[in-house]
């Protein structure tokens, strides 16, 4: 997913979220591509999200599942993403 998202130009990517995991896919991003913007905002409250997804295009699901040795999954944040209208990438 990495690589088909930074291939897009003109691309800025809202991480929000906390913990180990996913700190490091922030930054595993960050390396990955040269061309996106990446902004990393923290945890937020629920009552923020729905104004930061009225400024979004779409969501992105699990960006590397393999990475943390999943073979399936199934993200309630996709399911958010959905409610609020947003196509995925997933």
């Amino acid at each position: 997913t990495f690589e088909l998202i930074s291939e897009i130009k003109d691309l800025v990517i809202l991480f929000v979220g906390a913990g180990e995991v996913f700190t490091r896919q922030f930054r595993d991003f960050q390396k990955s591509s040269a061309t996106t913007r990446a902004i990393y905002l923290g945890q937020r409250r629920i009552e923020d999200l729905a104004s930061l997804y009225g400024c979004v295009d779409f969501g992105i699901g699990q960006l590397a599942p393999e990475k943390m040795g999943l073979k399936q999954y199934s993200s309630l944040k996709v399911r958010e993403y959905l409610s609020y209208g947003l196509p995925v990438v997933d």
